[in-house]
């Protein structure tokens, strides 16, 4: 199948990285049935007088309007950031750029093909995947991706833990432990929404299924014991050395080892709601929500990032120093020695050709 590389411009910003939990005061309960599961959130844009504008020096302004479809600039799904690419999953397709924006491709599909919706970017055993709408792909290089056989269908989450060693979720079908191989399913009817790997196991987060950890042998479904609904629904988890963090529809569940601390507008400055994705970067948590942008977490204090207040952020990255953030309609923020800016995308002059991806 042929894809067109279309050149064009647009604005796309970017943020955000990787986060991180540990979870061991929870207690084992056998029981709970499934329910109806997660909602789709409704999602807000950034209001136009609080996007902070770089520089016209340091990033030049568009010479060309928009592409005809801003959703393909704006709302992003996923995003992955690796050496001076970077990638981020639209509606609409797949958008290529280097790590200052200066160039961008868009990948979408040819004529009389419905375009293929990407939900999730990763690596996995050092091969970069695509999850879409139909299949797995790989990136084998300029203008190339292959599709990959796995007996799992989308959407998934990776979850890496050694070189050799990987867990693969999937939303259908529950969780895979995948070597250079092959999978292997090792806890079936699970709707998996989030992974993380600690020093203490593997923890799944799920859509109605509650919150699991893995051992190695055994699985274990945990709860708090002051309210033992409030791991029904896992929308985010990630993990740094002491911290397991968990977010939920509700808020935010930090556990340091002894002691569960909850956030969710009622115990602290955060105001809580449904928490999108957590990434740890630059000695700090950062935490994305649906309705109240992005929010930082230093020691015991919340601050909300001011470039990014009343925004819906859907996903976070951290590259080397650098913090990505995907929005639902503002695109994608960078954070770069110490200042927020959206990714700024100049126009490609039009009489260039588009350009051919090949998939095999």
């Amino acid at each position: 199948m042929r894809i067109k590389f279309h050149v064009a411009a647009g604005l796309v910003t970017v943020i955000f990285a990787a986060a991180a939990f540990a979870v061991m005061g929870l207690l084992f309960d056998a029981g709970g049935e499934r329910s109806e599961g997660l909602a789709e959130p409704e999602l807000a844009a950034i209001p136009a007088a609080q996007i902070e504008t770089p520089a016209i020096d340091s990033l030049p302004e568009p010479e060309a309007p928009l592409p005809e479809k801003p959703s393909l600039i704006t709302h992003v799904r996923d995003l992955y950031v690796e050496d001076n690419r970077v990638w981020v999953a639209t509606p609409d397709g797949l958008l290529q750029t280097d790590r200052n924006g200066l160039h961008y491709r868009l990948i979408d599909s040819a004529e009389g093909v419905e375009p293929t919706v990407i939900t999730e970017i990763n690596q996995l055993s050092g091969r970069t995947l695509f999850c879409t709408s139909d299949g797995f792909y790989e990136y084998l290089g300029p203008d190339v991706f292959r599709q990959v056989e796995l007996p799992f269908a989308p959407p998934i989450i990776f979850c890496p833990a050694f070189d050799s060693l990987s867990f693969i979720g999937s939303y259908n079908e529950g969780v895979f432990r995948y070597t250079p191989d092959q999978p292997v399913l090792i806890k079936p009817d699970l709707l998996v929404t989030a992974m993380v790997f600690c020093p203490d196991g593997l923890w799944v987060g799920t859509d109605g299924d509650g919150l699991w950890r893995f051992d190695g042998e055994i699985w274990q479904k945990r709860f708090l014991r002051s309210d033992t609904n409030a791991f029904d629904y896992i929308t985010a988890l990630s993990y740094r050395w002491p911290h397991l963090m968990v977010g939920t529809p509700e808020g935010l569940h930090r556990f340091d080892g002894g002691i569960w601390e909850t956030h969710t507008g009622q115990q602290s400055d955060f105001p809580g709601g449904w928490i999108t994705d957590i990434a740890f970067a630059n000695h700090r948590w950062h935490i994305g929500t649906v309705d109240n942008g992005l929010w930082v977490l230093m020691g015991t204090s919340f601050s909300p990032v001011e470039a990014l207040v009343g925004t819906s952020v859907t996903r976070i990255r951290v590259f080397r120093n650098d913090l990505y953030v995907g929005t639902q309609c503002s695109g994608v923020y960078v954070r770069r020695a110490g200042k927020w800016r959206p990714l700024y995308l100049p126009a490609a002059p039009p009489e260039i050709s588009p350009k051919l991806l090949t998939l095999l």
